[in-house]
């Protein structure tokens, strides 16, 4: 016969206290709590001996007695503010210095206020957004509080009106003019036509420029309007002999402008009387007949030259 494996079983006189504290669930802790907790319980022996050895000691309270200082009154006393800056704490004694100069502080100072490019086409924060400030790219230009909309310069300056804005609000340029006075010796009413038909109210522009004294800039676009802001700001310190005519020094040239002063005597004409007569005298004794030989001198044009060379250079007082 097989032998029947041995069973496993639990002797009786075993001692089952073991479970009992078995059974009490483990308490889980972090890192560092037990060297924590272990210096914890030597700080508190080390205090209880030193407590049980040491008497305690008595408290003294430090009573200070309510004293009201007078603090003098700060209406004549400056503070000086720390300086912020490594400069500033260098040369802060500077002003108190007396070789300082409190001319030129206050001078610039006063300057700084109202600051302007003198190169610079001063515009009114009004025209921000006008299309002509895109063309305007051979003078720079920059924003500032003027009553006029454009600065070309010391004496020099512009109104912008819109045709299609003055046909709904015809007053506006009125007020414009009466509250920019007289203040700069040229005033120009720029004009942009951009209406269908601009000559009723261009006329009606004309005679408001006459009677405020001012010059009359008819633009037909928004391009033509800054050329000629450019134009006067270009030509702001230039002098008025570019657009006045040549005198010419010689003699020969001054007799044919005075020739040419007769009616309907032009350069050609005089020309050829000077070329055939030589001079003036020649000219001046000169019959109708003599003068008719000379080419391009007709009949008429010979009898006017006749009597304008015969006539009394000033009239006599009656």
């Amino acid at each position: 016969m097989e032998k029947s494996p041995k069973k496993f079983c639990i002797p009786k006189d075993t001692d089952d206290s073991f479970e009992d504290s078995v059974s009490v669930a483990p308490r889980y802790f972090k890192p560092g709590q037990i060297i924590c907790e272990s210096s914890r319980e030597e700080n508190t022996l080390s205090s209880e001996t030193n407590t049980s050895s040491v008497p305690d000691a008595p408290k003294i309270e430090n009573k200070q007695p309510n004293v009201t200082e007078k603090v003098p009154p700060r209406n004549n006393v400056t503070e000086r503010r720390p300086p912020t800056t490594l400069f500033q704490s260098e040369f802060e004694n500077l002003k108190e210095s007396k070789f300082y100069d409190k001319s030129i502080e206050t001078c610039s100072s006063g300057v700084s206020g109202t600051s302007r490019s003198v190169s610079a086409l001063i515009v009114n924060p009004r025209q921000r957004g006008n299309p002509l400030l895109k063309h305007i790219r051979n003078v720079p230009w920059e924003f500032s509080e003027i009553e006029p909309d454009y600065l070309m310069g010391k004496s020099a300056c512009a109104l912008f009106l819109s045709l299609r804005y003055h046909n709904l609000f015809p007053n506006y340029i009125h007020d414009r003019l009466k509250a920019l006075g007289k203040s700069y010796s040229l005033r120009v009413l720029l004009v942009q036509v951009d209406v269908a038909e601009p000559n009723p109210p261009l006329k009606d522009l004309s005679v408001i420029s006459i009677l405020a004294d001012c010059t009359l800039m008819v633009a037909w676009s928004a391009e033509e309007a800054g050329m000629y802001l450019e134009t006067y700001k270009m030509f702001e310190n230039k002098s008025a002999d570019l657009i006045k005519e040549k005198q010419d020094s010689d003699h020969y040239s001054q007799l044919i402008d005075c020739l040419t002063t007769i009616r309907s005597i032009n350069k050609t004409d005089a020309t050829v009387l000077l070329s055939n007569f030589k001079t003036l005298k020649g000219i001046v004794q000169a019959s109708v007949e003599d003068l008719t030989q000379c080419p391009g001198m007709g009949p008429l044009k010979a009898k006017r030259l006749y009597d304008a060379l015969r006539k009394p250079l000033k009239n006599t007082a009656k």
